[in-house]
């Protein structure tokens, strides 16, 4: 292919680019069906993960409860535990589809990258912007995750003999969908306007090179 021909490859990739992938994946979980994801999970929570993990939020929460509180939890939360699994459902229907759609993503910048580099226009910062976007999407990846995790610990830990256990819980899944909150309005900043207007302004120097009658064939 020439090298007029490869710009206008390029600059084709990135008109499609820019009309159907710089969005941000909606939070749509799905759960996995074969045996070693439900192994996995399993094992997940086992009753010494839960306990390490719930360990991990009474020291995070450093909330400690009266006498009187925790009669009130412990009175209260079984049936709160029912309500949570609307809420467990829900997100237990979408970590493994929101995790596959930010990987899709990543990949495509990836290869849109590689396509870019073959050109004369300068890289470096689309670069820069992709290994950000890619750190970025690990840390949602993460946080979400985790959030899933401490969801699915508040449906599962025994209530009523430990409610300080439960109400340390909440307080962490609550901060959690704080932190991916504030993540996603950070990622879709740098999809929709970063990214966004370097693609927007490496498109106008393909295209006014491809217009160049001057330019490489």
């Amino acid at each position: 292919m020439g090298y007029k021909n490869l710009k206008k490859t390029v600059l084709l990739a990135i008109l499609f680019f820019l009309s159907v992938s710089v969005t941000v994946p909606g939070i749509i979980y799905a759960q996995e069906n074969n045996s070693d994801a439900q192994e996995t999970v399993e094992d997940n929570f086992s009753q010494e993960k839960i306990r390490a993990r719930v360990d991990t939020y009474k020291e995070s929460a450093k909330n400690d409860i009266s006498q009187s509180e925790s009669k009130r939890i412990a009175s209260v939360c079984k049936d709160a535990q029912v309500k949570l699994q609307t809420v467990k459902a829900r997100v237990d229907s979408a970590a493994s589809q929101k995790k596959e759609k930010l990987n899709g993503l990543s990949t495509k910048l990836d290869v849109l990258l590689q396509k870019i580099k073959k050109t004369s226009v300068d890289t470096s910062e689309i670069e820069a912007i992709i290994a950000q976007i890619r750190s970025e999407k690990e840390l949602l990846i993460t946080t979400l995750l985790d959030h899933e995790t401490t969801v699915n610990d508040l449906v599962l830990i025994d209530c009523e003999s430990d409610p300080e256990a439960f109400k340390a819980a909440l307080v962490t899944a609550r901060e959690q969908r704080k932190n991916l909150l504030s993540q996603l309005d950070t990622f879709k900043s740098l999809l929709k306007e970063q990214l966004k207007t370097n693609l927007q302004s490496l498109k106008s120097n393909l295209a006014n090179q491809n217009n160049n009658p001057n330019s490489e064939e």
